[in-house]
């Protein structure tokens, strides 16, 4: 599990692949972060401003973590459509 200092960034690496573990472009994106409490902190969509592509099925995005950020377990939720089919996947990170 990553761990960060509070008033800085990690960075989130996604990678999407198909059911033939083919690295791939999704239809739709989309990446919500959340706090030790539950409360979400993010929201991001395929396409916004600073959700990267680095290539075919792989992308990122660096999450600041302010000043005042709760310490502890952060977590992190991704969805995405592959075709007709959803996909999820599920992180943490823990802030210091």
């Amino acid at each position: 599990m990553a761990r960060i200092y509070v008033h800085s960034s990690i960075r989130i690496n996604i990678e999407v692949t198909d059911f033939k573990e083919a690295l791939t472009d999704p239809s739709m994106q989309i990446l919500k972060i959340y706090d030790p409490a539950g409360t979400l902190k993010a929201t991001k969509n395929q396409g916004d401003p600073g959700y990267i592509r680095d290539s075919q099925g792989k992308y990122h995005y660096d999450f600041p973590t302010a000043s005042d950020a709760v310490k502890g377990i952060w977590s992190i939720e991704w969805d995405a459509t592959i075709g007709d089919l959803p996909e999820h996947g599920e992180a943490e990170f823990v802030v210091r």
